[in-house]
């Protein structure tokens, strides 16, 4: 008879080694499910802290535009009184040989100089503290950005630390003053605005008892007192400003262009002469120095003056809409891929140290996320974009990544060119591969970077065209990178 005896122990050693390799291949997908978990949290929350950032920068500018409007409410309220008491002496005075009228008369004259002090005070305050709160805007707008910058950094490099190494936020919101936008999506407003706001408050402390029909004359009152800012909120609103100092009053227009069309006239042949219609050169003319004078003042904007007082407030930038480019911020974390990668010697015990090894995928060492900041209203935007930064409702969330906006990918570019190339060659440097830093930083192709995405979902160029597919990227014009 054969002896046997040993038969089963080589099975035994093969079946031990091949358990050995499933139990190390089981820890390394929970190894892996950790890491990439453990990544996009650390994505998540280094986004969101910096949205969160970017919308308190943004309340804290609205509750300045409401500290603002409210010190220049007492301004316009001693200058409606101012007006009301010079409108009953005039009327009372012109009826003194009426007792009443006597009476009334001598009341309001002896009132004109108290109330004239009041105004003075009034005044004073209003030159001493708008310029400040004013320029405390355009701080916040510019520094804040950088704030939620350093806590996204911090985030990512100490709370999340293991497997992240380091990470921060990109948004358009870190480069200041490009076409009038100082940081945060804001702008220098109107100073008119901000009196007929300060009008509408007094209107609205007066007739408030009154309900709808309070609401109703403290509108007519704003509209009053914007209507004539020189007199009620001591600044000249009858002209336009160029961001240098200067106001040009219509009458100054009025007097320039008639003296060019009066040129224009004389140098036609006197025949024509008769013909020449001198209210359409006026109507032409007017319109053109008025569009000159804007642009000149929109100039003057851009460069980080406001208008000649330094007393505005803020608004929503004009280019800007809720939920668009200029409200996202984009997170980025770089993470230690070994990690997950050291169950791999294990598995290698099932091939008896001669199976392949894991390919190589940059991307693995990256987790992307993307928040926002917007104004919590309901409606369209067009209707509440006016008194968006009039109201504390600036919130932040989570997005699912999209790919930048082309106007978000140029930003990106100046702030690169800013910091002297080294964001871009980090982002090639994490990366291994210049393509998505060609793209966001607005050197490269979209299809270039669409591709590598697909890539990506499809688990990265090394298995790219085997059975692990994304279904939802297929021939499609745009991706989104779900997590």
């Amino acid at each position: 008879m054969r002896d046997h005896r040993g038969a089963v122990m080589v099975v035994g050693v093969f079946m031990a080694a091949f358990l050995v390799g499933s139990l190390w291949y089981v820890i390394g997908i929970g190894d892996a499910v950790l890491y990439r978990e453990r990544m996009q949290d650390g994505a998540d929350a280094a986004a969101y802290a910096a949205a969160v950032y970017h919308a308190r920068g943004m309340n804290m500018i609205a509750m300045i535009n409401i500290i603002m409007a409210a010190i220049l409410a007492v301004l316009v309220a001693f200058k409606l009184l101012q007006l009301i008491n010079w409108i009953a002496n005039a009327v009372s005075c012109a009826l003194w040989w009426t007792g009443v009228g006597a009476a009334v008369c001598g009341l309001t004259s002896s009132l004109e100089s108290p109330i004239a002090e009041a105004v003075n005070i009034a005044e004073k305050l209003v030159n001493t503290a708008l310029p400040v709160l004013s320029k405390t805007e355009v701080g916040i707008a510019v520094a804040m950005p950088w704030v939620a910058e350093a806590k996204s950094v911090y985030i990512a490099t100490e709370q999340y630390k293991k497997p992240v190494e380091g990470g921060g936020t990109v948004s358009v919101s870190l480069i200041p003053f490009v076409d009038g936008r100082l940081g945060l999506p804001v702008q220098e407003d109107d100073y008119d605005f901000l009196c007929k706001k300060a009008g509408e408050y007094v209107g609205k402390l007066v007739f408030s008892p009154f309900g709808g029909f309070g609401d109703w004359v403290a509108g007519v009152v704003g509209d009053i007192v914007s209507t004539f800012p020189g007199f009620f909120c001591g600044d000249s609103g009858g002209g336009y400003s160029g961001g240098t100092g200067s106001v040009v009053s219509d009458s100054t227009i009025d007097d320039l262009v008639k003296k060019g069309c009066d040129e224009k006239k004389d140098k036609l042949p006197k025949s024509k002469q008769k013909d020449f219609d001198m209210d359409k050169c006026m109507e032409d003319g007017k319109k053109d120095v008025q569009d000159k004078l804007k642009k000149l003042g929109n100039k003057g904007q851009s460069s980080g003056s406001g208008d000649s007082s330094g007393k505005t407030s803020k608004r929503v930038y004009d280019d800007a809409q809720n939920g668009d480019g200029y409200f996202q911020v984009w997170s980025i974390v770089v993470g230690d891929d070994e990690w997950p990668k050291k169950a791999e010697k294990g598995v290698q015990i099932a091939a008896w140290n001669k199976g392949s090894s894991m390919p190589q995928v940059p991307w693995g060492k990256v987790g992307f996320a993307q928040a926002e900041f917007y104004y919590d209203a309901a409606g369209a935007w067009d209707d509440m974009k006016e008194d968006a930064m009039w109201n504390m409702r600036w919130r932040a969330r989570l997005r699912r990544v999209h790919v930048p906006e082309n106007k978000v990918t140029s930003l990106l570019s100046g702030l690169d060119g800013v910091l002297g190339g080294k964001l871009s060659s980090m982002v090639t440097g994490v990366f291994g591969d210049p393509t998505l830093s060609a793209f966001i930083f607005g050197s490269g192709s979209q299809s270039d970077y669409l591709n590598d995405i697909k890539n990506l979902t499809s688990g990265g160029s090394a298995w790219d065209g085997s059975l692990i597919q994304d279904p939802m990227l297929k021939d499609t014009g745009g991706a989104d990178i779900i997590h």
